[in-house]
């Protein structure tokens, strides 16, 4: 094997689609920052929380198409796939919270 052949782990352009990492970066940042706005008491939190976190999303977003790793659609379809879960998330979590003080 020839010494002057530099071997890449990272594949260029995978066709995952959506992509996964984007749409898991999407909902565990995201889910912080609902837990962080629900259960602050000081008020700069929830101005700062979700700039932060769309920053970071952002950042990556960004990273992963400098680095030629995703096409923006299939990053784009897993922030979408990772709102919807997310949103179904946090309206199971509520729903089962509001029960939680109805007694039957």
């Amino acid at each position: 094997m020839n010494s002057s052949i530099k071997t890449t782990n990272i594949k260029q352009l995978s066709s995952n689609f959506p992509s996964e990492q984007s749409l898991m970066a999407f909902v565990i940042y995201e889910f912080a920052v609902f837990m962080l706005v629900r259960h602050s008491k000081k008020l700069w939190i929830p101005t700062l929380a979700p700039i932060a976190a769309i920053l970071t999303l952002l950042l990556i977003a960004i990273s992963r198409l400098f680095l030629g790793l995703q096409y923006p659609s299939d990053i784009a379809a897993g922030y979408v796939f990772g709102g919807v879960w997310l949103g179904l998330n946090v309206l199971c979590l509520e729903i089962f919270r509001l029960m939680k003080g109805i007694s039957v």
